[in-house]
């Protein structure tokens, strides 16, 4: 079963989790506790990944860093208009 941010579970174990804009993009909590967000935390996630480390260390390229970063930030806010109509209205942006 998911754990849903506003599980008191979740809240109580990451308080820092609560303070956050869940519409900024993904979260990546590490076993030591750090808390990262959107294009970070899919950086973090790449360079966990054996097969896709070779290209994590682009992200740390000063440029490609600003322009990945904008990029998600920009992708994240958009989400709901680019996946398409909903039948239910379910992707509707809020």
């Amino acid at each position: 079963m998911p754990i849903h941010p506003q599980s008191a579970v979740v809240e109580q174990r990451f308080p820092k989790l609560a303070e956050g804009d869940f519409n900024t993009g993904m979260r990546l909590v590490t076993s030591e506790g750090r808390i990262y967000v959107g294009a970070d935390a899919a950086y973090q996630v790449l360079r966990r990944l054996g097969g896709w480390r070779w290209i994590a260390w682009i992200y740390r390229v000063p440029i490609i860093h600003a322009v990945t970063r904008a990029a998600y930030a920009w992708i994240a806010s958009h989400r709901h208009a680019l996946g398409g109509d909903c039948e239910d209205g379910a992707c509707s942006q809020r």
